[in-house]
């Protein structure tokens, strides 16, 4: 445990660094997102204040998804190596 209380700063670092990768490799789909919000938004059914809390959401859904998800990897990783010892 104190093992991962020492790397929790490399941790968020690689954290950060996926995070952009797959902003990158997910920048298609969020073009997409925001082409159909502009188009709610020319509707006039759907106030810019709305628009701008479901995007906010989808990112911050993203990010929420990446850090689980490399801790989870990383947390195999340690228990794999653990095992092979």
């Amino acid at each position: 445990m104190m093992m991962l209380k020492w790397l929790e700063p490399a941790i968020e670092q690689r954290i950060l660094e996926v995070s952009d990768a797959c902003e990158e490799q997910t920048n298609q789909l969020y073009e997409e997102l925001l082409g159909l919000l502009k188009q709610l938004e020319s509707t006039n059914s759907i106030s810019l204040d709305l628009i701008s809390k479901i995007e906010n959401v989808y990112v911050l859904k993203t990010n929420i998804v990446v850090k689980h998800a490399y801790k989870a990897g990383f947390d195999d990783g340690m228990y794999v190596g653990s095992k092979i010892k």
